[in-house]
């Protein structure tokens, strides 16, 4: 498949003095930052391919998810599963932008090519991570490519609200470590979406007994840890 693409895309960061950064949002800019993530990953011992067992990262197109996924893959040995939702190359578009696709497509793209060059499985599961179709899709790539239950999931899904599928209501996103009451910040809603979590993890054999589970942003910490003390 042959892209046309543009020189630069370029984004204005107000953190910067609104300097012209086309580094992060140009396909060639993000491969070579994934190459730059990489090298500062991988340390001067890399792990065994399958050393750290299999990880699920949900949102791992950007960010605190992509980074998990490039430690946990290039330093760590970790077989890993993405699941994200990023717009595909568009060539029937008339904007030049979607014909290229979004910077988290490149930058899964760039990573998985990476990581399987090592010897590792790295998979993508395309779509909205609350979506019930996507979570039996996930599950089916677990089964099929991964291997065995996972050891691990890293949660970094740039989404804080959500429609629940069975009432289409929205509520909001949290996860909790297995059998221990989510925050009460969540509310009855956080309640509901840590049960379905226990119920698709347990009644699915897809998470080890004692597999490990992070949250990663400020708004995860906030829903997903409970309030010790006064704090």
């Amino acid at each position: 498949m042959r892209l046309s693409l543009p020189k630069f895309q370029y984004r204005f960061i107000p953190s910067l003095g609104h300097v012209i950064h086309p580094g992060n949002f140009h396909p060639v800019g993000v491969r070579e930052g994934i190459a730059r993530d990489l090298a500062r990953a991988r340390g001067q011992a890399q792990a065994a391919p399958g050393a750290a067992g299999r990880w699920l990262i949900v949102g791992g197109s950007g960010g605190f998810g992509s980074a998990a996924r490039a430690v946990l893959g290039a330093r760590r040995g970790a077989h890993t599963l993405n699941v994200s939702l990023d717009a595909l190359p568009n060539l029937e578009s008339k904007n030049i932008v979607r014909q290229v696709g979004s910077p988290g497509f490149h930058r899964t793209l760039a990573l998985e090519h990476a990581l399987r060059a090592r010897g590792l499985v790295a998979r993508s599961v395309q779509g909205d991570g609350f979506d019930p179709q996507v979570r039996a899709a996930a599950l089916q790539e677990v089964r099929e490519h991964l291997g065995g239950p996972l050891d691990g999931i890293v949660w970094a899904l740039a989404a804080p609200r959500a429609q629940d599928p069975r009432t289409g209501k929205a509520v909001s996103s949290a996860l909790r470590p297995m059998g221990v009451p989510v925050n009460a910040l969540a509310g009855a809603a956080g309640v509901a979406v840590g049960q379905m979590l226990d119920s698709t993890l347990t009644t699915r054999n897809a998470l080890f007994t004692g597999g490990a589970m992070f949250s990663m942003g400020s708004v995860a910490y906030t829903l997903t840890h409970p309030k010790v003390g006064n704090e």
